[in-house]
């Protein structure tokens, strides 16, 4: 067997097991490792992966390690934040190009070595999550840190929305994330928190949503009601959007939305459903969509001078599917339809930015 160029000191076991193999500097110096018994191991059997942050293997670092040596680097009471956060808390989908990103106070510098970014804030996230030697910036955050990063609307309505609607993150939260920041930088940010608060639950859906408010042909647009009907009572699925002055329901559907949340199947079936409680229902994909948007409010025009038979469905419309955590303002609207002797209630909640 090879002899190891430095004996690291015992000591040092318990920083080396908890940090996966990295130390700094000035924990091999405080343990009694020499500069020239450093300077001897760097570049044998241990390697320097950021200045004053030593691997003792040769071997290229794993994600994990990655993390644990930028945090090393960056110093005490440094959180990972905004991408790298998003991506450790599995928040969603966001570029990675490989950086590990750190907040750190203001009286430290910012700077980049390596793979690592430390930027200084006079606003630590007085709440970290950590994970052994790791401090992760919260949920909240993260993803105002990373939206702020990312800039583009449709990326950054797209983070989250999903993160919300997957319940990961209270929208509340994320509203008084973002108060609590600089405005300068923002736009995209609140823009993609009112969509949020729209009730949609994909951000197909929030291109659909905004595509239907448009019309001038179409009546006001609900997101994701309760659909219950009127005969027995019982609850119907829940259409992406629903036309209640004709009992239309709207499906989007989003393979890979529905599926990354297993509910393709349901989603599917769930038209059936609608068939047999005589609600008509307007189906399209995010690829169709694409293609010609102006199609589907004209659709939705068409069943509304129509109408279903003669008549409207037996199927009142009850508030948002989903409990919500917050976002949703105003006071609860009811409208009645009378048909054949039976009423039908709708009821549902205004929300801060209605669609229609």
């Amino acid at each position: 067997m090879e002899s190891r160029v430095i004996r690291w000191p015992a000591g040092l076991d318990h920083p080396l097991d908890e940090q996966r193999g990295l130390l700094t500097r000035a924990q091999a110096l405080a343990a009694g490792v020499s500069r020239s018994q450093l300077r001897w191991a760097v570049g044998r059997d241990s390697r320097l992966v950021l200045p004053g942050v030593i691997a003792t293997f040769t071997g290229d670092l794993d994600a994990g390690q990655r993390l644990i040596a930028g945090q090393l680097w960056a110093g005490p009471g440094s959180q990972l934040a905004s991408l790298t956060a998003v991506r450790w808390h599995q928040l969603g989908e966001v570029p990675d190009d490989g950086g590990v990103r750190l907040l750190v106070d203001w009286g430290q510098g910012s700077g980049r070595s390596g793979f690592a970014v430390r930027r200084r804030t006079t606003r630590l996230d007085p709440q970290p999550w950590r994970r052994g030697v790791l401090r992760v910036c919260s949920r909240p955050r993260a993803l105002i840190d990373a939206a702020r990063e990312l800039r583009e609307p449709r990326a950054v309505r797209q983070l989250l929305v999903s993160a919300t609607q997957r319940r990961l993150v209270r929208e509340d939260d994320l509203r008084a994330e973002l108060e609590s920041g600089p405005v300068r930088g923002s736009r995209v940010t609140r823009e993609a928190l009112r969509e949020v608060a729209t009730g949609a639950w994909s951000s197909p859906e929030v291109d659909v949503l905004a595509e239907l408010a448009r019309s001038r042909i179409l009546p006001r647009v609900w997101p994701n009601p309760i659909l219950v009907g009127v005969a027995d009572g019982v609850v119907l699925p829940s259409p992406d959007f629903w036309l209640d002055e004709v009992a239309l329901a709207g499906q989007i559907h989003s393979r890979s939305y529905h599926l990354r949340d297993d509910h393709w199947e349901s989603t599917v079936m769930s038209d059936t459903v609608f068939g047999e409680y005589d609600v008509a229902v307007v189906s399209v994909t995010p690829t169709g969509f694409a293609r010609a948007p102006c199609g589907l409010p004209q659709t939705g025009g068409a069943r509304l001078r129509v109408g279903p038979a003669g008549r409207r469905a037996a199927v009142g419309a009850d508030g948002p599917a989903r409990p919500r955590h917050g976002g949703l303002t105003g006071r609860s609207m009811t409208r009645g339809y009378r048909r054949g002797g039976d009423v039908v209630v709708a009821r549902t909640t205004t929300l801060s930015q209605p669609w229609r």
